[in-house]
């Protein structure tokens, strides 16, 4: 959250800060699950002092698309 100070500069800052210190990571799960299923999931680093921000599961989706080779 960036808050309201009249400084756009600073919040447009603040946040091309954050994106350049983050990854996007996806995988391939070995058992894909039916359409609506709950799926847990758990991301773990081995760096000390680095904050992870991620869900803790998601739902099997309808499109049922399979991609590079799965």
């Amino acid at each position: 959250m960036f808050e309201d100070n009249n400084n756009l500069d600073a919040a447009f800052t603040g946040i091309a800060e954050e994106l350049r210190q983050q990854y996007s990571l996806g995988y391939y799960p070995d058992n894909v699950g039916q359409r609506g299923d709950r799926k847990q999931m758990k991301v773990r680093v081995m760096r000390p002092n680095l904050i992870v921000r991620a869900k803790s599961s998601y739902i099997v989706g309808e499109n049922g698309v399979r991609v590079a080779g799965k």
